[in-house]
């Protein structure tokens, strides 16, 4: 059993496997005070084994199982889990979302090789975003995707974009109506009819505080300026 600070809360995590302890080593804290605690069933791992991959290690089920517990609880705390690759550049953050393979992590990888060490890695995969009275702030996780792209780091969110392979770089400002449709399913929704219909209202929040953005893009360093230029100055 050990506790974690994942956006500002602290999370009792009781654990049967070493795999979730070695993954949070850089968000454990030394505190026996928590918010809330989660843990894993036999059942749940049994589950997870079926609709999963083959072969996968109990220790990995286990971390999966985990943060799906964790995410459930996040609306409580005015908190989203965001299927994105999340940047820093000079002081503010920038989510990059798309379909699983469309080209998350490339993107986010043109950016630090076009714009230098300005560029910083919040979250390469699974980051939380979390609203406060005077931001929306994007955190990093250790729950960050294959490439292991992640810090125990926090920005305030300037701007979403929607990434779509295409042959030319073309980008859009989508009004807040289509933005949803395009983001629906790239926040995790939790079972409880309660915290799904807090989901909703954070991601009208959310949606009325930045700008959200189309980007159609190969995979040049054109590609990169074109996303730059929109979501840092528009």
């Amino acid at each position: 059993m050990f506790t974690i600070n994942l956006a500002g809360i602290k999370i009792r995590i009781d654990h049967k496997y070493e795999f979730v302890k070695r993954q949070c080593f850089d968000y454990i804290i030394t505190d026996d005070s928590y918010d809330f605690a989660v843990s894993v069933s036999d059942e749940d791992l049994e589950t997870e084994r079926k609709i999963g991959e083959p072969g996968l290690p109990d220790g990995y089920l286990e971390s999966v199982c985990i943060y799906r517990a964790i995410a459930s609880k996040l609306p409580e705390y005015n908190a989203l889990l965001f299927h994105c690759a999340a940047i820093e550049f000079q002081g503010n953050a920038y989510c990059f979302t798309a379909k699983s393979g469309t080209g998350k992590t490339t993107h986010i990888n043109l950016w630090r090789k076009t714009f230098g060490k300005d560029v910083k890695i919040i979250n390469g995969d699974k980051p939380i975003i979390r609203f406060f009275d005077d931001e929306i702030s994007v955190f990093g996780t250790p729950w960050c995707g294959k490439e292991n792209l992640q810090r125990n780091v926090s920005a305030p969110l300037r701007s979403v974009c929607i990434i779509k392979q295409a042959p030319e770089n073309k980008i859009v400002k989508l009004s807040n109506r289509d933005a949803l449709n395009r983001l629906l399913h790239q926040f995790y929704f939790p079972k409880s009819k309660e915290n799904a219909e807090k989901t909703i209202s954070l991601l009208g929040k959310l949606l009325s505080s930045v700008s959200v953005w189309e980007l159609e893009c190969n995979i040049s360093e054109e590609a990169a300026k074109t996303s730059f230029n929109a979501l840092t100055k528009g």
